[in-house]
């Protein structure tokens, strides 16, 4: 089980023309060979980053393949995304492509508690997560433990996966340990194959919440809004990112209609120099993300300008991969 510029190039104008035009952002690598997001059928045509109103050609796919000399950039772009989403490759519902994905994960969280003035890291849950060959979640069991570590409660989760006309996931179907079918989502897409919607229904076909996402002119994430079972809003997020495509901040707002009262969290993201995150903070926490090769192994988190009794960080939470 595993642990989880500017470029200028010249191609012939002739080749462009004569093959489709592929936003790098709109596909995803599994095992060598590339295919399209959301679906199982392999890309062709013409590999660009866009930004703005520049169009930096890649490489040329061809049934799912890379044919001829690649820039550089894109191989090693392409092998540092190591966890991806089902909406733009960077946020929310994870899934794995790269060509050094587990095809299963095992994730136990901790959560720190004062014993004898001093943090001590207790378990809280662990986590195993299975994965089928084009990286989409299949099974997922959560184990959840008590004050004396024995487990408390096990839930069992199996995803199917249902595809509409266009190819693409538009109902996802979740069972419990018994086979009986407890939730269920809905996905909706704009023409450019976007995922703008996500509707969760329960056991009664009730609805739970919903989630609208929108992006940016460059096909980036930039805002998704989740709203309550009577359509009230929960919380918002707006993601903002650096030249390479990677997420330097992210600003949550949380909305209680009880209390009256919003509240806002500002997140900032730094990355090593293989595009790899390695740090998350905001006012109050610091997260830092340690990777084993490809994969991320472990992230903890700390709280900010806080020092224990002997001068060590005080950590609130770690999770292990």
């Amino acid at each position: 089980m595993a642990k989880l510029f500017l470029v200028t190039i010249f191609f012939p104008n002739i080749l462009f023309a004569q093959q489709e035009k592929i936003n790098i952002k709109n596909i995803f690598e599994n095992n060598g060979l590339f295919y399209e997001n959301f679906s199982e059928d392999v890309a062709n045509g013409m590999v660009y980053q866009f930004d703005d109103d520049l169009e930096l050609p890649l490489g040329l796919i061809k049934n799912g393949f890379k044919e001829g000399k690649w820039l550089e950039w894109a191989d090693k772009n392409q092998k540092i995304k190591t966890e991806e989403s089902l909406f733009n490759k960077k946020d929310d519902i994870k899934k794995k492509h790269s060509v050094n994905s587990p095809s299963s994960l095992e994730i136990i969280n901790y959560i720190s508690e004062i014993k004898y003035n001093k943090a001590v890291l207790k378990l809280i849950f662990s986590q195993v997560i299975h994965f089928d060959s084009s990286g989409s979640k299949m099974e997922e069991s959560l184990k959840t433990y008590n004050q004396f570590g024995t487990v408390k409660r096990n839930t069992y989760r199996k995803y199917e996966y249902i595809k509409g006309l266009s190819g693409l996931i538009d109902k996802i179907i979740i069972f419990n340990d018994k086979n009986i079918l407890i939730q269920k989502q809905l996905l909706n897409y704009d023409k450019n194959k976007m995922l703008i919607g996500k509707e969760l229904f329960g056991i009664q076909d009730e609805i739970i919440d919903k989630t609208i996402y929108s992006y940016d002119s460059s096909g980036m994430l930039e805002k998704k809004i989740n709203y309550d079972k009577k359509g009230k809003k929960n919380n918002s997020t707006t993601f903002n990112y650096d030249i390479a495509g990677n997420k330097n901040k992210e600003l949550i707002q949380l909305f209680s209609s009880k209390l009256d009262l919003n509240h806002s969290i500002e997140n900032y993201y730094s990355y090593d120099e293989n595009g790899k995150v390695i740090k998350k903070e905001n006012e109050h926490y610091i997260t830092y993300y340690y990777y084993d090769q490809f994969l991320l192994a472990e992230e903890s988190t700390y709280l900010v300008n806080s020092k224990s009794e002997n001068d060590e960080d005080v950590i609130l939470s770690k999770k292990i991969y």
